[in-house]
C-alpha cells in the first residue's frame, strides 16, 4: 500500500513526540520514585534486603545483631576471629498479582560482601559492603495507537535497576570475655537506572527508547555493644545515626535528604545446650528520605521484628549440621500508590512477613563454612496486590 506524504508527516511528526512523551517519562521518573512499578517490594527508592547474614536470615533476622557476618552491629565483629573473608548470594524470584493481572519475575542479588582482621589481642576492624535499598524491577504494556488512518501496535516497558550500597569500616574491642563495642563509619553510594523502551510492530516506527542515571552519596555512624549476662542470656544494642544523602543526575544535585536513622536490641538466650532462641527488634526513620522526592510517594517509618532459632540437627557425611527457622515481619520503607477520588497517588504501608530456614556445611577441614537459606516472603497493602517470593540464599565464610 503507498503512503501519502500527509501520512508520512503524521508518522514523522508521530514518532519525535512519542520521543520526547519517553523523555519526559525518564526525566520524571528520577525527580520522584514511579508510584506505578511491577512489584510491592521495590517501591519508592528500593527494597531493604535487611544487611543480614544467609545464616541470620534463615532464623528471621533475629541473631544477626550477634553476627559479625551481618553488617547491623559493629560490636559483632569481635567475634569475627580470626581473619576471614564472607560472601553472599541471594536471588530473588517474585509473583505478583494485581487485580486480574499477574506476572513473575526474578532479581539477581548479592547483598553482603564482608571480611575483617584482628588488631592487637582485643581489636577486630573489618570491611562490609552490603546493599541498603534495592530498586530492581520492571514492567510491560501492550498497546496500540491510530496514526494517520493505520492502527500502530506496540510493546512499551518502564525498567530499573540499580541500588543504593552501604560501605561501613567497622572497628570492635573486647572488653574482657563477656563485653564487646563497636563503632562504623558509613558511607552510602550507588546509582539506580531508569531505561523507557517502546517497540513498534508496525513496519515504519523506530524503537523509541530513553535511559536515564541518578547517582547516590551520603554518610552515616553507627554504634553498638553486645553483653554476655550469663552463661545463658546475651543482650546486643545497636544504633545509627544517619548524614546527608544526595542525588545526583550528572553533575548537578537533584534532591537533598538525610540517612535514616535507626536503632534496635536483640536477645539471645541458649537454654539448652543444643538450641538457641533469639528474638529481635528495629526500628528505621526512613521517614527521613522524604524531602529526597517530590512525589506523594511517602515514605514510613517502621518496625522490623524477628524471632527464630538454631538447634543441633542430624549428622551427615560425619558432620553436625545445624538446623535453623525463624519468622521475620516488617513494614516497607515505602508505600505503594492507590488511585483516590482526593489525592490521585495516595501511597499505603506495604507488609512482608517472611518465614525461613536453613543449615550450614563445613567446609575445607573447618576452614570454611557454607550457609544455605530458604525464605518465602509474603507482601501486601491496603490495595488490590498480592506479591509472594521466594529467596535463596548462600553464604560463604573463608579462614586462613
Amino acid at each position: 500500500m503507498n503512503t501519502s506524504p500527509f501520512t508520512r508527516h503524521v508518522r514523522v511528526a508521530s514518532r519525535a513526540l512519542g520521543a520526547v512523551c519517553v523523555c519526559a517519562v525518564g526525566l520524571a521518573l528520577l525527580a520522584r520514585p514511579a508510584a506505578a512499578q511491577g512489584t510491592l517490594a521495590g517501591q519508592g527508592f528500593g527494597y531493604p534486603p535487611g544487611q543480614v547474614s544467609a545464616r541470620s536470615a534463615a532464623a528471621g533476622s533475629s541473631l544477626a545483631d550477634f553476627d559479625p557476618f551481618s553488617a547491623t552491629n559493629p560490636a559483632a565483629l569481635a567475634a569475627f576471629v580470626p581473619s576471614g573473608v564472607y560472601f553472599q548470594y541471594s536471588p530473588e524470584f517474585r509473583h505478583v498479582d494485581a487485580g486480574d493481572a499477574s506476572g513473575s519475575s526474578s532479581v539477581v542479588r548479592f547483598p553482603l560482601v564482608a571480611g575483617a582482621t584482628p588488631i592487637g589481642t582485643h581489636g577486630v576492624i573489618g570491611l562490609a559492603l552490603s546493599t541498603f535499598l534495592d530498586r530492581t524491577w520492571g514492567t510491560e504494556v501492550s498497546g496500540s495507537e491510530l496514526v494517520g488512518g493505520d492502527q500502530v501496535d506496540f510493546d512499551e516497558s518502564l525498567t530499573s535497576k540499580g541500588a543504593i550500597s552501604d560501605i561501613r569500616l567497622g572497628a570492635a574491642w573486647s572488653i574482657g570475655p563477656n563485653v564487646s563495642v563497636g563503632v562504623g563509619g558509613h558511607l552510602l553510594t550507588g546509582e539506580n537506572r531508569v531505561r523507557s523502551q517502546r517497540v513498534f510492530s508496525t513496519p515504519g516506527f523506530s524503537t523509541l527508547t530513553q535511559e536515564q542515571r541518578v547517582s547516590y552519596s551520603g554518610t552515616a555512624l553507627s554504634g553498638g555493644a553486645l553483653v554476655r549476662i550469663s552463661r545463658l542470656l546475651a543482650v546486643a544494642l545497636t544504633g545509627r545515626l544517619g548524614g546527608s544523602l544526595s542525588a545526583f543526575r550528572n553533575d548537578s544535585t537533584v534532591g537533598r535528604a538525610d540517612v535514616p536513622d535507626s536503632y534496635g536490641g536483640s536477645v539471645e538466650y541458649i537454654g539448652w545446650s543444643v538450641a538457641t532462641i533469639a528474638v529481635r527488634a528495629t526500628h528505621t526513620q526512613w521517614s527521613s528520605m522524604q524531602s529526597l522526592t517530590t512525589s506523594n510517594l511517602e515514605a514510613f517509618d517502621s518496625w522490623d521484628y524477628g524471632v527464630g532459632t538454631e538447634v543441633q540437627g542430624p549428622t551427615v557425611l560425619g558432620q553436625r549440621l545445624p538446623l535453623r527457622l525463624g519468622v521475620r515481619y516488617r513494614t516497607l520503607p515505602f508505600g505503594a500508590g492507590r488511585a483516590n477520588l482526593t489525592d490521585p497517588v495516595a501511597s499505603v504501608r506495604v507488609r512482608e512477613t517472611t518465614v525461613g530456614g536453613g543449615t550450614s556445611l563445613s567446609l575445607a577441614g573447618g576452614r570454611g563454612t557454607l550457609d544455605l537459606t530458604l525464605e518465602r516472603a509474603s507482601r501486601s497493602a491496603d490495595i488490590d496486590a498480592r506479591e509472594h517470593a521466594w529467596i535463596f540464599g548462600m553464604g560463604i565464610a573463608l579462614r586462613p
